[in-house]
């Protein structure tokens, strides 16, 4: 539920057939030592099978298995045209046709079209932050920029993590996170207003019971008497210039 999305409303459907070949394959494995014999007498020949290779297993396969980076061109962005299949427990296929596929580690890689504006905007830069599914995950990832076979600008972005995620969609939306700024949140009921004023530098000069720095301030008694009074400043305020 917190991965739903109206704009992809299909990944309801290939939860559900990952979710129902899961159960089918234990379901299965359970019950065909007692369907053996039974099987047999019907010509059914049943063999349990291994990869060469553990991995996380997808059952989404489209022909964009083979795809290299440098192979990429704008039509293969073209959602009208794209086709996928997903495999289901106890479907036929034809000999040779692929039901599943394997991922052997973390490594994935996101492919997508620049303008130039934005290949000058990331030149240079070594990696990006994205966010991914309308801020549900922020990662980065290591960043590098190529020529498709159709001469156009693509941007590639790989990862080390979070492929369990995404091993089944061949499409996934993302934001860079490139431009965004981070400060100090201050509450609005804090901004107050303060008349003050400002002393020239030139004023400034050493006095008082050590070689400090402050200014001369001429002090009135109540019966109107002056006096000059050493007076540092704060030592969070530093003398500047004003420039009339």
């Amino acid at each position: 539920m917190s991965n739903y999305d109206d704009t992809s409303f299909s990944s309801i459907y290939d939860a559900k057939v990952t979710l129902n070949a899961a159960m089918m394959e234990y379901t299965n494995l359970d019950s065909l030592s007692s369907l053996d014999s039974e099987m047999e007498q019907m010509g059914i020949h049943f063999r349990q099978v291994t990869t060469d290779q553990a991995g996380v297993v997808s059952y989404a396969i489209d022909s964009y298995e083979s795809l290299k980076p440098e192979q990429i061109t704008a039509e293969h962005f073209n959602k009208a045209g794209y086709e996928r299949s997903m495999g289901n427990s106890g479907k036929l296929v034809e000999n040779g046709s692929p039901v599943y596929k394997i991922i052997p580690d973390d490594r994935w890689t996101v492919v997508f079209q620049l303008t130039e504006e934005q290949a000058a905007s990331y030149s240079g830069q070594e990696s990006l932050n994205v966010n991914f599914n309308n801020g549900e995950l922020e990662t980065s990832g290591t960043y590098t920029q190529f020529t498709g076979a159709d001469g156009g600008l693509y941007g590639r972005l790989d990862f080390d993590r979070y492929m369990v995620q995404f091993v089944s969609d061949r499409f996934v939306n993302f934001e860079i996170l490139s431009e965004r700024e981070t400060g100090l949140k201050i509450p609005i009921s804090a901004v107050t207003t303060k008349n003050f004023y400002t002393v020239p530098v030139d004023f400034l000069t050493e006095g008082g019971n050590d070689s400090g720095k402050g200014f001369i301030k001429e002090v009135y008694s109540e019966s109107g008497e002056a006096s000059a009074v050493f007076t540092p400043p704060p030592s969070t305020i530093r003398p500047m210039n004003i420039i009339t």
